[in-house]
């Protein structure tokens, strides 16, 4: 998937991930960011929850992103306080709380 279209989607649904999901802040990262992903690749996304994360709200979101919102597979990546943070990845960052 494209870098524009993968973000242009994400935009539109930005409220629906916040409120439903309890979601900070996505950031797509990986080989769509650089726009160098195949047709079939994975959508790179790390995902920041507000408060702690549940499983079921994790698996949740990611469904919600493949069926409904970017109509793709998605790999997911948990950041967590003090190990993962969007500065280690080439990546743009979505606030959408």
């Amino acid at each position: 998937m494209r870098r524009d279209l993968a973000l242009a989607r994400l935009r539109r649904h930005r409220a629906v991930i916040a409120q439903r999901f309890g979601v900070r802040r996505l950031v797509l990262c990986g080989a769509t960011i650089r726009d160098e992903a195949a047709a079939d690749a994975p959508v790179e996304l790390l995902v920041e929850f507000l408060g702690d994360p549940s499983f079921d709200r994790f698996v949740d979101l990611k469904g919600f992103l493949e069926d409904e919102v970017l109509r793709a597979p998605v790999e997911l990546l948990l950041a967590t306080a003090g190990e993962t943070t969007p500065a280690d990845f080439d990546h743009a960052a979505l606030d959408v709380g």
